[in-house]
């Protein structure tokens, strides 16, 4: 009979198949506040954890609190929850979360991965990608050189598309995706995040629960 630490210890290696230190036991346990000891103890057993450990769960393993808690529900995910805009940027409570199931708009496409999530074009800074449609993310992978990047940085400027150029020495250069002349260079370190776009949804896909 399967343990509830069978389907959690199975998602945290499916994601650390993508981003080995990021879900390593230890790193996984640091981020919810216990021991890599007392997440093995989970993994490796029927334990129930106490709903607010079940919540920070959730979000690390991008499903919702009840997967955590029974395994249901975490199959298949009905649509990229749409977090935000190129205007606003995503909103970082949601990312990784199971509440971002909950979002009001979504790309109707079914996925597997619930970690996806999709901001909204609604500004001309994210040329050339067009007002209405919807850029879909991925938290859990690594920008190659090449890729469009969602950049969210710590100086509170607005959130901006832009082609990760490279990474060396520290910094980041990003380029407009059209105008390599438009080149911008920031600390790693002021970086929050920096996810590629894997894929783009026309706005007929967008759907309203």
């Amino acid at each position: 009979m399967e343990k509830r630490g069978d389907w959690l210890k199975a998602r945290r290696e499916e994601l650390k198949k993508r981003n080995k230190s990021k879900f390593s036991v230890r790193a996984v346990a640091e981020r919810v506040g216990i021991t890599g000891a007392g997440l093995s103890h989970l993994e490796n057993s029927d334990a129930m954890p106490a709903l607010d450990l079940a919540i920070k769960l959730a979000r690390e393993l991008g499903r919702p609190v009840e997967w955590i808690l029974t395994g249901a529900g975490g199959d298949v995910f009905r649509g990229v929850p749409v977090i935000g805009s190129t205007a606003t940027g995503p909103n970082l409570e949601m990312i990784n979360s199971g509440l971002a199931q909950n979002c009001r708009e979504y790309v109707d496409i079914n996925v597997q991965d619930a970690a996806l999530y999709g901001l909204m074009v609604d500004n001309d800074v994210a040329a050339p990608y067009h007002i209405g449609e919807v850029l879909i993310a991925d938290p859990n992978r690594e920008p190659v050189t090449g890729e469009d990047v969602v950049v969210v940085t710590k100086s509170g400027n607005d959130p901006f598309i832009k082609m990760l150029a490279s990474k060396r020495d520290g910094k980041v250069f990003l380029d407009a995706p059209n105008d390599r002349s438009q080149r911008v260079i920031i600390d790693l370190d002021e970086i929050i995040l920096m996810h590629p776009v894997i894929c783009v949804a026309k706005s007929i896909a967008v759907k309203a629960r």
